[in-house]
């Protein structure tokens, strides 16, 4: 892995004269008032970003970036030439001062077991995906790379990919609407989608949490760190696939509601019709009950009442084709959308709900309930849907999701640790909000016990803990008879050698404080899921 990025250093070093140039050009002419020579500034500082942090010149990037905020003045505004200018030196110094750096020494992240998965690259950055497929292919994947949004589609139903890769700003279609794509499909939503973007403001990674991506990472992140994710990726994709298979079953997805309906010789979900995409309430629960019986799904009630708006023809149009809209009363829809996990499409959802609260401008709210095996009541998941509806709305939130985790309508379980009571009590609320149940733990000790005792579905976990460290925990945790719950570090360290060390200890994702409590939830969400 050293070697690969060795390589991407070198490659980064000669040309960075030239692109220093090019900045130089572009900051002058943006200076002089060409808005052409501006929206190029901005698209080449972008391009710096990612090339500097993925060859770990990392001053570098976060000066870029900043740089790259700079070109993009607020409405009004006029560019700061100066202040861009004392930027592009302060880059020069960075460069000349990182250049010499000595490589890391840690060790590379473990190799994969299974033979050659393959991860599906999508970037056009050229420096990017080739220093990205030559660490993927050391570290024993197979690396498929597209250069336009437009293809990953079908190149993602073409090589089935283990995981994909997915930049923000692409060519002919943005990487959140090729996510929308991906997960709106039946053929792809299964397969773990990262974001690997130099895009990463807070409210960037929660639009990508919340479009179902499994995970968002900047450019910048440390090679290691990347392999140890995209593992990690891949490790959760085969555990429910290894489940099913010893248990005889098929795992959601391997066969499709129309499939199964028409074995079984019975009504499928048939494409609508163009002229009336919903279906009546009776036609609706007629055909949602026969699909319950055959299949699992997910059913939900939307309330979004607006004169305006045709509703139900747009909720049609965002979803899948096999999926069923139907009209109630009163401003709701009801919705089925087979083979979906309520929590697997709840952050779809959410975005989904929030792009219909702006388009009517109006109150939207959202009941979901779901089952996981064929043969569930309508009536039942109707009624579960109905009571979150209601929660919702008491809540004033967008969504809330019925949940049968734990006693009878308990929420997943969070145990939380942490020394500081303070910092504990406001991720506590946030945890709390977020619709799940929660357990305190203010050191490691406590934090084992609390696991033994409490059987919690997921930690939140500290590392500087007293008398056991979360670094303890983690190997403790190792040791422990499966089912294990999820663990996500939520730490002020944040150096390279902490984050790749609780990785390979088992740690499912890392967080750096200070940190925003949205995105808390969203990477909750996506564990629990």
């Amino acid at each position: 892995m050293q070697e690969v990025v060795d390589e991407g250093r070198r490659r980064f070093v000669a040309s960075f004269p030239s692109r220093f140039e090019v900045l130089t050009v572009m900051i002058e002419a943006a200076g002089g008032g060409d808005p052409d020579a501006l929206i190029g500034l901005q698209q080449t500082a972008h391009r710096l970003v990612g090339r500097a942090g993925a060859t770990q010149f990392l001053g570098v990037a976060q000066l870029a970036a900043t740089l790259e905020t700079l070109s993009t003045p607020a409405p009004g505004a006029s560019f700061d030439e100066a202040s861009a200018s004392r930027l592009l030196a302060e880059i020069w110094s960075a460069f000349t001062e990182e250049r010499t750096t000595v490589a890391s020494k840690t060790p590379p992240a473990r190799i994969p077991i299974e033979a050659r998965q393959t991860v599906l690259i999508a970037d056009d950055d050229e420096d990017q995906h080739f220093l990205m497929s030559r660490l993927l292919h050391r570290a024993g994947f197979k690396a498929v790379v597209v250069t336009k949004g437009i293809e990953v589609f079908a190149q993602a139903q073409a090589s089935k990919p283990a995981v994909i890769l997915l930049d923000v700003q692409m060519p002919d279609q943005d990487g959140f609407t090729t996510a929308r794509q991906l997960k709106g499909h039946p053929d792809t939503a299964g397969i773990p989608l990262m974001f690997l973007t130099g895009r990463s403001t807070v409210d960037d990674r929660l639009a990508g949490l919340r479009i179902g991506a499994d995970d968002y990472v900047s450019k910048s992140v440390d090679p290691r760190e990347l392999v140890l994710r995209v593992q990690k990726l891949c490790d959760r994709l085969a555990a429910p696939q290894a489940s099913a298979a010893a248990a005889g079953a098929v795992p959601p997805g391997a066969q499709s509601a129309t499939a199964a309906a028409a074995a079984a010789g019975g009504p499928s979900s048939a494409p609508r019709s163009p002229d009336r995409p919903w279906l009546t309430r009776d036609a609706f629960r007629e055909r949602a009950r026969d699909l319950a019986m055959r299949t699992w799904g997910a059913l939900v009630i939307v309330r979004a009442p607006s004169e305006s708006v045709p509703v139900g023809q747009w909720l049609a149009e965002q979803l899948r084709r096999r999926d069923l809209v139907g009209e109630t009363d009163g401003g709701e829809w009801t919705l089925y959308l087979p083979e979906e996990t309520s929590s697997g499409l709840a952050p779809r959802l959410t975005d989904l709900l929030d792009r219909l609260k702006q388009t009517i401008a109006a109150p939207v709210a959202a009941g979901l309930a779901g089952s996981t095996s064929p043969g569930a009541s309508f009536e039942t998941l109707f009624e579960h849907a109905d009571q979150a509806l209601a929660h919702a709305r008491s809540r004033g939130q967008l969504l809330v999701e019925f949940s049968h985790a734990g006693a009878a309508g308990a929420s997943p379980m969070v145990l939380l640790t942490d020394d500081d009571p303070e910092v504990t009590r406001i991720t506590d609320a946030h945890v709390r909000a977020g619709g799940y149940r929660t357990s305190l733990a203010f050191d490691g000790e406590a934090a084992l016990r609390a696991v033994r005792e409490q059987k919690p579905d997921a930690i939140v976990l500290d590392l500087m803990l007293p008398k056991r460290t979360g670094f303890d925990v983690l190997a403790e945790l190792r040791q422990m008879p499966a089912p294990r719950p999820s663990v996500l570090v939520l730490s002020a360290r944040g150096r390279e050698e902490d984050v790749t060390r609780a990785f390979a200890l088992g740690a499912d994702d890392y967080m750096i404080k200070p940190f925003s409590p949205q995105e808390l939830i969203a990477r909750l969400g996506r564990l629990l899921r």
